[in-house]
């Protein structure tokens, strides 16, 4: 006659896309079973991300590069993304200037392969120092034809991260060379008479 007859404190840990949890038995009577919510499918709820073409790794921003600050939860709260035109995220180094941004946030590792399949990629925030300044893992499943990635709850404050931009991949078979490029980072020498 009650939904709760006996209690007793357990501890929970947030880990990235999961909780765990610290069950132990009890010497409470009858016979008791841990219930689980009806899991949500998050390939059926997920949220889209409206497609802006500045966000491929192919397009270099005017130097200094803008900030674009994506790396908290004010700016993409903690769920399931998709970006809309079916680009992935890059999964290759990339740095300042690209992405239209000066910290460009790309994923390492291999995205899933098979329909339902969930990978854990470690993404990368880049600044002027390293590539990978920054990383943390972030859940990528595959749903169809599609990777949506997890963004997790907000990690800057605690990892001291800059403003960062998730970066997708390159939009153009082109080649694209490196952030560091002479043809993006030179120096003008002025030119005279006596030259």
């Amino acid at each position: 006659d009650s939904d709760c007859m006996y209690s007793w404190h357990t501890f929970a840990m947030k880990c990235d896309g999961y909780n765990v949890f610290n069950l132990k038995a009890t010497n409470l009577p009858g016979c008791g079973k841990h219930c689980i919510d009806v899991p949500i499918d998050p390939c059926d709820n997920y949220t889209t991300i409206e497609y802006d073409s500045t966000r491929h790794v192919d397009n270099y921003n005017q130097w200094p590069p803008m900030h674009n600050c994506e790396s908290s939860s004010s700016h993409f709260p903690p769920g399931w993304y998709w970006f809309e035109g079916d680009y992935n995220l890059a999964n290759h180094p990339v740095g300042p200037g690209q992405c239209g941004s000066s910290n460009p946030i790309w994923l390492k590792g291999d995205f899933p392969t098979t329909d339902n399949q969930t990978t854990f990629m470690k993404a990368c925030e880049a600044t002027d120092y390293n590539l990978c300044q920054h990383n943390w893992t972030l859940p990528v499943k595959k749903c169809g034809t599609r990777n949506i990635v997890y963004f997790n709850s907000d990690i800057s404050n605690s990892m001291g991260m800059y403003c960062g931009r998730y970066c997708l991949e390159q939009q153009n078979s082109t080649y694209v060379p490196s952030w560091d490029s002479p043809c993006h980072m030179y120096s003008t020498i002025p030119s005279g008479f006596d030259r």
